[in-house]
């Protein structure tokens, strides 16, 4: 992989990640206005260039955001309308030297589309 590469995630907010991450997870969540939040079981998925790369974004992510703590989050950001389900608008849901997450409704009035990478 070269410095210009770019990883994409199968479900993920398409074009949030830097050029040269060495992994990325991606997730289409079911979501409404009201503050339901559920992620189908079949609609998440790392891309990696290496084991070690993937176990070093998964553990991040663990640290920083657990499923069920991100859940919550973005759940408070629909309720309290940071997420609108119907306007497209980025949201940087974590970022530090290790890791960034962003997601998007990309105004879809039912899906929220997130990205996390290892920052490269």
């Amino acid at each position: 992989m070269t410095d210009t590469d770019t990883l994409t995630p199968p479900y993920g907010l398409q074009g949030a990640v830097e050029p040269g991450s060495t992994a990325v997870w991606g997730a289409r969540f079911i979501v409404n206005q009201d503050g339901h939040v559920d992620l189908p079981h079949d609609r998440h998925k790392v891309v990696y260039s290496t084991p070690k790369d993937r176990d070093r974004l998964l553990d991040s992510l663990q640290a920083v955001y657990p499923l069920g703590k991100l859940h919550q989050r973005i759940s408070q950001g629909l309720v309290e309308r940071e997420i609108d389900t119907r306007v497209a608008a980025d949201i940087i849901l974590v970022e530090n030297e290790d890791v960034r997450m962003v997601g998007n409704t990309n105004g879809s009035a039912g899906y929220f589309y997130v990205t996390a990478y290892l920052i490269p």
